[in-house]
C-alpha cells in the first residue's frame, strides 16, 4: 500500500518540476500560477495537522494564502484575456475548489452535517477537471494534460483529507459535548 505522505510528496515534487519546466518554456503564467497553487496545497496540508511543524495560525504565514490567491486570480483573467480558454475553465475549476477547501478548512461543522454534498461537489468538480483534461488530449495538449492529471490527484488526496479531518474533528466535539453533559 502506498503511504499518503510519500505519494504527497512525490506529486509535489512533479508539480514543482512542472512548474519550472513552464518557467524555463517562457510560460511564465503557467509557471506562476502553479507555484501559488504549490503554496496553496502546502497550506492545506497544515491546516489539516499534515505538516505539524507549522502553525497555520503564525503570524509569519498569513499573508501567504491571500498573496497565492492573487496570483491565482491574476493567472485566470490571463488565460481569458490570451483566449486560452482550456487553461482558464481549468483554472476557475481551481478557484472552486478553493472555495471548497475554504469552507471545508473553516466549518467542520458544516461538512460533518451535510458529508454527502461536499463529497458530491468535489465529486462534480473532479468530472470537469476530467473533461478539460480530456479536451487537452484531444487537442494535442499532452503536456497540460499530464499536468492536469497530476494536480486532479493533488486535489483529490487534499480533498480527502479536508472532509476526513472535519469528520474527525466533528466526532471529537460530538464526544467532548457527550462526556460534559454526562458529568453535568
Amino acid at each position: 500500500m502506498i503511504q499518503p505522505m510519500p505519494l504527497k510528496i512525490a506529486l509535489a515534487m512533479l508539480l514543482l518540476a512542472n512548474a519550472l519546466l513552464f518557467f524555463t518554456r517562457g510560460e511564465y503564467n503557467d509557471s506562476f500560477d502553479s507555484m501559488a497553487w504549490i503554496v496553496l496545497m502546502v497550506l492545506y496540508e497544515i491546516e489539516t495537522g499534515k505538516l505539524p511543524a507549522w502553525k497555520a495560525s503564525d503570524q509569519h504565514f498569513r499573508w501567504i494564502r491571500p498573496l497565492a490567491v492573487a496570483i491565482v486570480v491574476i493567472a485566470e483573467l490571463s488565460y481569458l484575456l490570451e483566449g486560452a480558454w482550456l487553461d482558464g475553465l481549468y483554472s476557475l475549476l481551481w478557484l472552486l475548489v478553493v472555495v471548497l477547501f475554504e469552507i471545508e478548512s473553516h466549518y467542520p461543522s458544516k461538512v460533518a452535517d451535510h458529508p454527502r454534498l461536499f463529497r458530491g461537489a468535489g465529486l462534480a468538480l473532479a468530472l470537469g477537471m476530467i473533461g478539460v483534461i480530456a479536451a487537452w488530449l484531444k487537442e494535442g495538449s499532452y503536456f497540460n494534460a499530464y499536468d492536469g492529471v497530476i494536480w486532479s490527484l493533488a486535489f483529490l488526496i487534499i480533498d480527502l483529507d479536508l472532509v476526513t479531518s472535519a469528520l474527525d474533528q466533528s466526532a471529537r466535539q460530538q464526544k467532548t459535548s457527550s462526556t460534559l453533559s454526562s458529568h453535568g
